[in-house]
């Protein structure tokens, strides 16, 4: 798995990954390549941290063509099946270049890039910046420092799949987010929902 760090000059950037690895079996399709407004499902993620000054991206286990659509690469999951937590792994260590990865699902509509911004300026090189709403970490949407990758990979090899499992890897900081903001569609009347939902100067 090929690091970041080839071609970057200087102070390499906060990088970003868009977990698109899931079944999308109650979507009944790709929900990453699902239509909005704003153009696909996952562009929208993607359009958020490129807002924020989230670069590289790439897709975590996402088809050929999401891949494509987005004009993004596509890292194959190195632990197919075995959930998020494993999108995290494979995320870490593509990302084993720079200091800290911004990790985000595919599906989530309403996301901002100042939500991605927030998540960045809470944490830094050592402490993780975790989203919450409602005393309830969502950590699924995170600023990770790309150090965990060691700790998550034992994680994954002993067996652990909770995502909730890679935030006592470490310190973190828990970053208060408007709800609407992690809310993700698991199927197309969820999509449709949300997108109702938008407030009118949505990224």
């Amino acid at each position: 798995m090929a690091p970041v760090r080839a071609g970057l000059k200087n102070q390499p950037p906060i990088a970003g990954a868009i977990l698109a690895g899931g079944g999308s079996r109650r979507f009944g399709a790709d929900k990453g390549l699902a239509e909005t407004p704003q153009g696909p499902l996952a562009g929208i993620v993607l359009a958020a941290l490129r807002a924020a000054g989230v670069d590289p991206v790439v897709l975590i286990g996402g088809s050929s063509e999401l891949s494509a659509a987005l004009a993004i690469p596509s890292i194959p999951d190195q632990n197919p099946g075995a959930g998020p937590l494993a999108g995290l792994g494979t995320a870490l260590g593509w990302a084993s270049g720079v200091t800290r990865i911004v990790v985000a699902p595919c599906d989530m509509p309403l996301i901002t890039s100042d939500v991605i911004r927030t998540l960045v300026n809470r944490g830094n090189n050592t402490v993780a910046s975790i989203a919450m709403v409602d005393d309830r970490l969502h950590p699924i949407l995170a600023c990770w420092p790309t150090q965990r990758w060691a700790a998550v990979k034992g994680l994954l090899r002993d067996g652990e799949r909770r995502m909730q499992a890679a935030i006592e890897t470490g310190d973190y900081v828990a970053v208060p987010v408007d709800s609407l903001a992690v809310r993700d569609a698991d199927c197309p009347e969820d999509l449709a929902l949300l997108l109702n939902s938008a407030p009118v100067d949505l990224e």
